[in-house]
């Protein structure tokens, strides 16, 4: 996986979703991460495809809130993030 190859926002909400796994102490970073950090970007795509339509984002972030909640934690110091199996799959597949 090249970062560089993304955009901006694509590094940006990858960025966010490593905060995220630290904030939730957290250790793998698994879709529901970097679904909820694109669509927690103030001006980002995601959010304006869900409000063009016309989905309740609202509730859509709340499900995907309660999904990375549900993810194990992890305790003590150097906890190095890594991806899930699943969103490295997803990541190749979306760049074939």
């Amino acid at each position: 996986m090249k970062i560089d190859n993304y955009t901006q926002k694509t590094k940006e909400a990858f960025d966010s979703a490593v905060e995220l796994l630290d904030k939730k102490s957290q250790q793998v970073m698994e879709p529901e991460h970097l679904f909820l950090s694109f669509l927690e970007q103030k001006d980002g795509l995601f959010l304006k495809l869900l409000v063009r339509a016309n989905a309740n984002h609202e509730k859509i972030r709340n499900l995907i809130e309660q999904k990375v909640n549900s993810r194990p934690t992890v305790e003590g110091t150097n906890t190095q993030s890594t991806i899930s199996t699943h969103l490295a799959r997803l990541i190749k597949s979306a760049q074939e």
